[in-house]
């Protein structure tokens, strides 16, 4: 049974139930390593550029043909541009209709005109960027918050023995 998820501040919530750190931690055995918090980030904004890029793809198509109909660009100014615009332009139906549809119409447009795959154009690039972006976003806050209580836990053991704070950092990494 799932629970409720919670409001976590790395971002995550499912994560923080009792449900995702199950899952992902053999039933709570074990906590996740550093390297497997950033990996599971990572990982997650990779398959996010399955869905963001293909509407990427089609909000700029629709930007460039917008920008080029208010210009004035016609069929009297340039053929060639206004052959291109066309292929990209939804049907002048679906002009008037609300921008939902019209964003579904330019997706199919697109599919229609260059095939299905067109709509992954620039893929790679956007999974890179969108993994490097959730690995920092919701991959580092735990970590370093982890670190932090490590290191302070160790500067009040520290402190409890007498011992300098720096002086028990510096045994420690050495």
């Amino acid at each position: 049974m799932l629970t409720q998820p919670s409001l976590a501040v790395n971002g995550s919530p499912w994560l923080d139930t009792a449900d995702g750190k199950a899952l992902l931690s053999h039933h709570g055995q074990r906590q996740l390593g550093e390297g497997e918090v950033l990996t599971i980030a990572a990982f997650a904004g990779a398959m996010s550029a399955l869905v963001s890029s293909p509407a990427e793809l089609v909000m700029i198509q629709q930007q460039k043909s917008g920008s080029a109909v208010r210009r004035g660009l016609g069929a009297a100014r340039d053929p060639a541009l206004s052959a291109k615009i066309s292929l990209l332009t939804p049907a002048p139906s679906a002009l008037g209709r609300a921008p939902t549809t019209q964003l579904l119409a330019t997706a199919q447009n697109i599919a229609q005109q260059f095939g299905t795959l067109t709509l992954y154009r620039g893929l790679m690039p956007t999974m890179m960027r969108e993994a490097l972006f959730t690995c920092g976003y919701l991959g580092l806050p735990p970590v370093i918050k982890r670190t932090l209580a490590r290191d302070a836990a160790a500067a009040a053991a520290a402190a409890a023995a007498g011992d300098s704070p720096a002086g028990a950092a510096y045994r420690a990494a050495a």
